[in-house]
């Protein structure tokens, strides 16, 4: 099931749309406010981002802009009343879509579904490599046999990371960055050792793939052939 947030000061707005797309199943949370957004986004991981461009006076493209150079592969859907072409413009160079105050309800579901579907089509298009797949959900499928393992949401990331960079060396930094964006919590490098032994553990005959870079992190190197993996 996608995962819809939803920032919004119209509390009457909110709610409806959370009905609306509930009735359409879709999971939502809700956010008055950018710093619940803000709660919530370091909580969840969401598919699609619905925001209301001006909440309570403060202009939220200010704050996509900085989640999306942490987050290459979220939705956003901006609706607002500021909608002459210059704001249009504008919020498009943040969002991936626009939706202009007041709007139809089946023209913000069409707009939902197209985003989510494009969503869905990049995370499959880059999660993957020669051997084995990675969706959304952090399932690891063999390509050969269907054989399917589960990662937790961290060694998912870890993962995912490895895979956008596959045959490159990717920096502990590099992890960081993408894991744990917009947070003080961060991992020391035994951290992530520990996360990439687990992710070894769990993938089996894929783990020789990922190799370590003595004091500079890993590199998921998918040049080795398959059929030298014992199966």
């Amino acid at each position: 099931m996608f995962k819809i947030l939803i920032l919004e000061d119209d509390l009457i707005l909110l709610k409806t749309l959370k009905d609306v797309l509930c009735k359409n199943h879709y999971q939502v949370d809700l956010a008055h406010d950018l710093n619940r957004a803000e709660q919530l986004i370091a909580d969840n991981d969401y598919d699609l981002l619905i925001f209301d461009r001006l909440v309570n006076n403060e202009d939220s493209l200010e704050f996509l802009e900085a989640l999306r150079a942490d987050q290459t592969f979220i939705r956003v859907l901006i609706i607002s009343q500021k909608k002459l072409i210059d704001d249009r413009l504008l919020s498009l160079k943040v969002a991936d879509d626009f939706l202009a105050k007041p709007f139809v309800i089946k023209v913000l579901l069409l707009k939902v579904n197209n985003l989510l579907s494009r969503s869905k089509y990049k995370l499959e298009e880059n999660f993957v490599c020669p051997y084995f797949y990675l969706n959304e959900a952090g399932l690891v499928q063999d390509l050969a046999t269907g054989n399917c393992f589960y990662l937790p949401k961290k060694e998912r990331q870890i993962l995912e990371c490895l895979l956008l960079h596959q045959n490159q060396a990717v920096s502990y930094q590099t992890l960081i960055n993408y894991v744990w964006p917009r947070t003080d919590n961060i991992p020391q490098q035994r951290t992530l050792n520990v996360y990439v032994r687990r992710i070894r553990l769990k993938i089996g005959r894929f783990s020789r793939y990922i190799k370590t870079i003595r004091d500079f992190g890993f590199i998921l190197d998918c040049n080795q052939a398959e059929s030298s993996v014992t199966r």
